[in-house]
């Protein structure tokens, strides 16, 4: 089993994940999609384009999971050694063309789940897709390269029958029988974080206030540690 997850997944979302893929299914890898890196400057814009890599980065490490790329995922595929396919999120590293290339090599195993906000190549080649909110339908942190955590607030109700990621892995979760990952909300999957994850260590919901809260000391950033936070002079 491998599981794509992309960096445009909140904090509670990667910890779900992981949780579910460390301590459940005993993954030591997992994939890592998202945006490839776009023009950057000295200033305001950085290459990594992804708005919580930093964030799903931390969480990942501290359950012990390796971060390989979408090339690897490919190889093993071909190799044999990948027989389903999670894939968390629609951004993927890739041109249009590359992603119908990975897309059909998942379709090409005996089961690929996509769980996704949008449609897209990737899920149209899956046998299942799960309708997941978007971001501006989700509660939620992000942790951004500074190392500062901020708060994400619903803009608009989730549509139909889609779900935040988090809940979406709760929900599957449970159906696998895990009963420990049921949650009431994104406030105790923050809590859980927060006492599982030392870059989070002593933190709480209420400490994230509308400027949110940096964690530079705990947080490490996904590039160059000495890039200043925003406002910093």
């Amino acid at each position: 089993l491998a599981i794509i997850a992309s960096p445009w997944l909140t904090n509670e979302d990667g910890f779900a994940l992981a949780k579910l893929a460390s301590e459940h299914l005993g993954l030591r890898t997992i994939f890592l999609g998202g945006l490839p890196p776009g023009e950057a400057d000295d200033i305001l814009r950085d290459a990594d384009k992804n708005p919580n890599a930093t964030g799903l980065k931390s969480i990942f490490a501290a359950f012990g999971l390796k971060i390989a790329d979408i090339d690897a995922l490919l190889t093993d595929i071909r190799d044999g050694r990948i027989k389903a396919v999670y894939q968390v999120g629609g951004e993927l590293p890739c041109p249009d063309a590359a992603i119908a290339e990975v897309a059909q090599d998942c379709a090409d195993t005996w089961n690929f789940v996509v769980q996704t906000s949008n449609e897209g190549v990737t899920a149209a080649k899956a046998q299942v897709v799960l309708p997941a909110a978007a971001w501006a339908e989700n509660d939620g942190t992000y942790t951004n390269k500074a190392g500062r955590v901020q708060r994400l607030k619903a803009a608009v109700p989730h549509k139909g029958a889609s779900r935040p990621h988090w809940e979406i892995v709760s929900l599957l979760a449970q159906r696998m029988g895990f009963e420990e990952l049921a949650w009431d909300g994104p406030r105790a999957v923050f809590s859980e974080l927060c006492e599982r994850v030392g870059a989070f260590g002593g933190l709480s919901p209420d400490d994230v206030g509308p400027d949110g809260v940096s964690t530079r000391t705990r947080v490490a950033p996904a590039s160059d540690a000495d890039t200043p936070e925003a406002g910093a002079p």
